[in-house]
């Protein structure tokens, strides 16, 4: 606007006369009064104001040049202010003279201004130089070409739409309309297109071209601007990015980054059109890179450049949209939309891959609760949060405390973890983890002189790997190079840190020594000593507390020998005993499913044997104890007297005894020999492997998952292992029979008399005689595989329903022939749906296989 004034006062200036300027004389200056006269200002000394007749300068050129001083010289000025003025010596004034003007330049510069006006294309009354000439169509002069078809068709002729009907007829050369067209893709004003309802497209502004139809000059321009009108969506992404409060929870790291890219390609896409004065090629130089990246920015965050998602789920949504669009460009050969879109895809996964660096080298925190970005696809759940980390000692804290992000819940996708990063995401969870428990533990692991930090980021990475530049070189990344890249480098910091706190579980917590605790106590592996137990057990009521761990105590107080190695600490072990039937523990080994065995597990081993794993431990012990239980009742029987006329039925007794106890052994020596034993064997082959805590813990339920279904104790086979409770509980009964028989002998007081006589009969053993029946109808219902497991219980009667008076015995001869005969048949019933069950698992595919041949083919001695 100064520019114009100024040009528009020197035209004026041209046109007038100039008036010749007076000149000071002698003459005059002697007519004048003494001091009058602006010439008079500062001779003599005089101060500012004391001359006569002077007035302010009003002139347009004085008051500039007031206004032109800089603000050095004001400073200067103020600065001087407090300073003493020396006095001013008289100096003559210099002669006023003002410059001349000379027509010659006069006119020369005006016609510079002309020149420089018909240049400007851009004003309404600019017109080419054949513009308003009829001309007549000439083959050789492209020109002639827009205003012959105008004539002749007419705008209306054209099918055009309404707007580019009523456009101006107003040309402008080739050449110029490039140069607006390259402001437009540069998001600057022009003349060529307009911005318009979000997009830019032409008008009735729009100037023509003399060497194309209207039509074709439309269908070129609407062709160009699909990429500004692309591009400068893309800019308002990037200020909305930018924009955006930094305190706002949707601004994150990630999409800052892709704005920041974004912003990168763009200048390069400004520069190139700063440096072209033409268009040519433009598609092969950039291709179609910007439509594809906005398409990525709406289908992620929307028209609106906002979302809801979770901001992880919004990271990995953007990166996983910018890989496959540049996979898929890629494929098609289209390799420079590949690498723009590649640049921008490895620029804005750098937050994230910082992210990874920091979670690697600082692990896991003990009581920050928000210690991680949102965006981050692992997250806290605030388990360790409080002082001192309390949550650290949970035995939970090591699987739920970080965990990573699982954003959908109905399929259990994975939507808050990019797809190049989901095959070593767990391998990160855990290594970082484990940094942060060893540093919990106290064990510096930034001693170890064989570790060297050594982060690179990820555009290093990849360009180190392809061999060229960042800018040039990463187009040429395919999501399988650029998967396995990430995996490699990734791998060796998780490959150190879990072997740091492997090592550390084993040498410093003593993992073996409570593994073989947990084994000898649990899995009944110290033989001598559970036996002992389990025999002091039997004889009294154990389900008193202090009775359970008062027995265990004595036990290992005398199997310690001078100089022995303790084997168990008893502090850390405790019975107790939930069951609320005690009247029944002599009729069914159901009754110790209430017995807990409770090991106390320090800290950090309690993230390997967690209440989950030590309770399946407890299932195993007490389905051993139950088997014992039977054995034991077995192996006491003793019968002792020389009535001969029972002699019969003790050789039924012991016939029935022979089997169970054959059966009851052989499925004992295949728990203890062929599951527990050999399984403990390959599990502590494999945990002297593992590298890893994760690994640990993944083989020791392995190993647990194992042991439980090779006992029978899982739910696939409930009626195998109710099968084998019915057998066992048959023991029991079948000790009672015998001992209403032949008298409550034992093999421990041999010196006690026989209670067979006749003579001792009693009214209550006359009726446990009457009610022994009711054994042959509770077997015949256990024998059903079909009842459940609650029905045991209810169905067992009272206690004195399942004893035989001996006295009442020889009176009725026939009828306990029966009732054994009835026994044995249902033993062997239940032996053999035992040996079909197992030959059923023995023929499978599963590990468990062969196991199960091992009890399926000693079962086949059954029929010998």
């Amino acid at each position: 606007m100064h520019d114009l004034q100024s040009e528009h006062s020197y035209l004026i200036s041209l046109t007038e006369t100039p008036k010749v300027p007076e000149t000071l004389t002698w003459k005059k200056i002697l007519e004048e009064e003494p001091f009058e006269g602006e010439h008079w200002e500062g001779v003599y000394g005089l101060p500012p104001g004391s001359v006569k007749n002077w007035h302010e300068p009003d002139s347009q050129s004085d008051v500039s040049s007031v206004l032109s001083l800089d603000s050095d010289d004001l400073d200067l000025d103020d600065s001087s202010e407090s300073l003493p003025t020396p006095p001013r010596s008289p100096s003559p004034s210099p002669p006023i003279c003002k410059p001349t003007h000379d027509v010659r330049v006069s006119i020369s510069h005006r016609k510079e201004v002309e020149e420089l006006q018909s240049r400007q294309y851009w004003r309404t009354e600019w017109k080419t130089r054949t513009e308003g000439i009829s001309t007549k169509f000439d083959i050789g002069d492209a020109s002639t070409l827009g205003p012959t078809l105008q004539n002749v068709l007419g705008k209306d002729g054209l099918g055009l739409p309404t707007e580019l009907t009523h456009i101006q007829d107003r040309y402008i050369y080739e050449h110029d309309a490039v140069g607006e067209v390259l402001f437009a893709l540069q998001g600057r004003d022009n003349i060529m297109l307009q911005w318009r309802h979000g997009e830019y497209r032409t008008s009735v502004t729009t100037p023509r071209l003399l060497h194309l139809s209207l039509a074709s000059q439309a269908s070129i321009l609407t062709a160009l601007a699909r990429p500004c009108t692309s591009v400068q969506h893309l800019r308002d992404f990037i200020s909305h990015v930018f924009k955006t409060p930094g305190g706002s929870k949707s601004k994150t790291r990630t999409p800052e980054a892709f704005a920041n890219a974004l912003d990168s390609e763009i200048r390069i896409w400004d520069t190139w059109c700063a440096g072209k004065l033409t268009l040519p090629r433009i598609r092969d130089t950039f291709g179609g890179s910007f439509f594809v990246l906005l398409d990525v920015v709406r289908t992620v965050f929307g028209d609106d450049y906002s979302t809801k998602a979770p901001p992880s789920t919004v990271t990995a949504s953007l990166l996983d949209h910018l890989f496959i669009a540049m996979q898929k460009h890629l494929e098609r050969g289209e390799r420079i939309a590949a690498g723009v879109v590649m640049r921008v895809f490895i620029r804005s996964a750098e937050p994230l891959w910082g992210m990874v660096g920091r979670w690697l080298k600082e692990g896991m925190g003990v009581g920050d609760v928000d210690d991680l970005d949102d965006e981050f696809f692992i997250e806290s759940n605030g388990l360790g949060s409080g002082a001192f980390g309390v949550g650290l000692l949970d035995p939970d804290y090591w699987a739920e405390g970080y965990t990573l992000r699982y954003e959908d819940e109905e399929d259990g996708s994975r939507k808050g973890i990019p797809t190049f990063f989901r095959h070593i995401a767990e391998p990160v969870l855990g290594s970082g983890k484990a940094v942060g428990l060893l540093k919990a533990l106290g064990i510096n692991t930034a001693q170890d002189q064989s570790v060297q930090w050594n982060w690179r980021p990820l555009a290093e990475l990849v360009a180190k790997e392809t061999g060229q530049d960042e800018v040039q070189g990463l187009f040429s990344v395919s999501i399988d190079t650029l998967s396995s890249l990430i995996h490699d480098e990734l791998a060796l910091y998780c490959l150190m840190t879990g072997s740091w706190l492997s090592n550390a579980i084993v040498e410093e917590c003593d993992l073996w020594r409570h593994l073989g605790t947990i084994e000898n106590l649990f899995l009944m592996m110290k033989g001598d000593a559970m036996s002992h137990f389990c025999d002091g057990l039997y004889a009294k009521h154990w389900s008193d507390f202090h009775f359970l761990n008062a027995t265990f105590n004595d036990v290992v107080e005398a199997g310690t020998h001078v100089g022995a190695k303790e084997w168990v600490q008893s502090s850390l072990v405790r019975f107790s005993y939930r069951g609320s039937r005690e009247k029944i523990a002599a009729k069914t080994v159901k009754a110790l499913d209430g017995l807990l065995l409770e090991y106390a597990v320090p800290f950090p081993l309690t993230y390997i044997f967690t209440p989950r794993t030590l309770q399946v431990y407890g299932e195993i012990f007490v389905f051993l104890l139950q088997i014992k239980r039977a054995t034991n009742v077995l192996e006491r029987i003793l019968v002792r007297g020389d009535d001969r006329k029972v002699g019969n039925e003790l050789k039924t007794f012991y016939a029935i005894r022979s089997r169970l106890s054959w059966f009851v052994n052989a499925l004992l020596n295949f728990l203890t020999t062929y599951v527990i034993h050999v399984q403990i064997l390959k599990f502590h082959e494999a945990i002297r492997e593992a590298k890893s805590m994760d690994e640990m813990i993944r083989l020791h339920n392995e190993h647990l998952d194992k042991l439980q279904g090779r006992c029978l104790l899982q739910s696939n086979t409930t009626a195998l292992h109710r099968t084998i409770i019915s057998i066992l509980d048959m023991s029991l009964h079948f000790s009672e029979m015998f001992v209403a028989f032949a008298g409550d002998t034992t093999t421990h007081d041999i010196s006690r008399h026989s209670l067979i006589t006749k003579r001792r009969r009693t009214r209550g053993q006359k009726r446990a005689r009457r009610d022994v029946i009711g054994f042959s109808q509770f077997m015949e219902d256990a024998s059903d595989s079909s009842d459940s497991d609650e029905g045991f219980e209810d169905v067992v009667a009272p206690e004195s329903s399942f004893s035989v008076g001996a006295s009442t015995m020889s009176s009725s001869m026939d009828g306990g022939a029966v009732r054994l005969d009835k026994m044995s048949s249902e033993l062997d019933a239940l032996v053999r749906f035992v040996r079909r069950g197992a030959e059923s698992l023995a023929g499978g595919t599963g590990d468990a296989a062969a196991t199960f041949g091992v009890i399926a083919f000693t079962l086949e001695d059954w029929d010998i």
